[in-house]
């Protein structure tokens, strides 16, 4: 008996199919390896930023609590050295020559306050051998100069007023009062005369809920 010649052929075109795919793969697990390398540099680059700012928010943290601490320690300066100051009244000669030139404003403006912070605390701004009628008599004299006022009516004013709230009151004073007029209800009503006006230029407005026949004159043409 002859043995059987019959040999197994190996699929050529398979096995190089085969290795084809193996490459495939060697190439796609490859491309997978590069994208998760890019993956990992964009994660890192995005925690890099997320660092970064968080140190940008830290650092104006800290620059905000750095100007707020330096702001607060001037203003404590600034009151520790009022504190510490004491103001001195003028004398009669100083005085007498203010009374013969022009009256500076802003100085008499600034005498003002601070006669008023000596006479809220006196016992401890005071001055030595100074009394407090005698701070008084320069409170008066400089209002009486600044707003215009006489003598009688300012010291009406610090006989009704604290002080302290005198000048509250007088800056008050100072400030214009709006035109108001009331409808003589007799004869007309608060809209018919409301309207009137506005047709003839009038500004206008009525005064309150307190009030049904008072109006308020802004302004006219």
């Amino acid at each position: 008996l002859k043995p059987s010649s019959n040999k197994r052929k190996l699929p050529l075109e398979d096995s190089d199919a085969e290795e084809d795919d193996d490459d495939d793969d060697d190439d796609d697990d490859d491309d997978d390896d590069e994208e998760s390398e890019d993956d990992d540099d964009e994660e890192g680059d995005d925690d890099d930023d997320d660092d970064e700012m968080e140190v940008e928010k830290q650092s104006r943290k800290l620059e905000k609590k750095q100007k707020k601490m330096l702001k607060e320690s001037e203003q404590e300066m600034k009151m520790n050295l009022a504190e510490t100051e004491k103001f001195t009244l003028p004398s009669g000669q100083e005085i007498e020559k203010e009374k013969s030139q022009p009256p500076d404003l802003q100085i008499i403006q600034s005498r003002i306050r601070d006669v008023i912070q000596v006479l809220s605390d006196f016992k401890n701004r005071r001055e030595e051998g100074r009394d407090r009628h005698s701070y008084m008599d320069c409170l008066k004299r400089d209002l009486c100069t600044y707003y215009s006022y006489n003598e009688f009516m300012i010291e009406k004013f610090l006989n009704i007023f604290p002080v302290t709230e005198i000048l509250e009151v007088l800056e008050a004073n100072e400030v214009q009062r709006p035109v108001t007029i009331r409808t003589n209800s007799l004869k007309t009503r608060r809209r018919d005369l409301a309207q009137a006006l506005i047709s003839r230029g009038v500004n206008l407005d009525p005064v309150g809920k307190w009030s049904k026949v008072g109006l308020v004159i802004y302004s006219s043409t």
